[in-house]
């Protein structure tokens, strides 16, 4: 048996095959956005996507994805109407005028989605995901995962690890 990048694989007739763990079914779709990032995955970082393939973390990932994803956009197309006055009476007024500013408001934010969230550094990414395991295991039995409950968490751990930090750097003497 050889372990290599977290992996196990068994040796058969000389050729080292990966050890598959049993494949999860999705508990809820991925979404469009877990679909686009998990193409931009397979494209620009295929390591990163045969791994999450592998250990069966792709479903959680590209959920966890998507959740991010639609409620920034959700966010974000709210914020872009009220800023540029599109109003359901400018939609009775002028349906014509509503639809252009729409699919206006509809590219601009999903030209930030991909910038923030679809196609971002994977280090960082990859980091978010283990704060998002780690909340996992911190759920009570029967408790369902939530997004805003889990970007409390998040934050929670981020400020723990910035402390660790500093200490470390204090100790070090770079603080004094």
């Amino acid at each position: 048996m050889l372990v290599r990048n977290n992996l196990t694989y068994t040796e058969i007739d000389g050729i080292n095959y990966p050890d598959f763990e049993e494949g999860k079914t999705p508990p809820k779709p991925i979404g469009q956005w877990g679909r686009r990032h998990a193409f931009y995955l397979k494209e620009f970082n295929y390591p990163k996507y045969f791994k999450l393939l592998c250990t069966s973390d792709m479903y959680d990932y590209l959920e966890l994805v998507n959740e991010e994803a639609t409620e920034l956009y959700d966010r974000l197309i709210e914020q872009y109407k009220k800023k540029q006055g599109v109003t359901e009476k400018l939609k009775a007024k002028d349906m014509m005028e509503w639809v252009g500013r729409m699919n206006n408001i509809h590219n601009q934010v999903t030209d930030v989605v991909y910038d923030q969230i679809i196609f971002v550094d994977e280090a960082i990414k990859q980091e978010h995901f283990e704060y998002y395991q780690r909340y996992k295991g911190a759920l009570k039995p029967g408790e369902e995962p939530n997004f805003k409950a889990f970007a409390r968490f998040e934050k929670k751990e981020e400020r723990k690890r910035q402390k660790a930090l500093e200490k470390k750097e204090a100790q070090n003497g770079r603080y004094s």
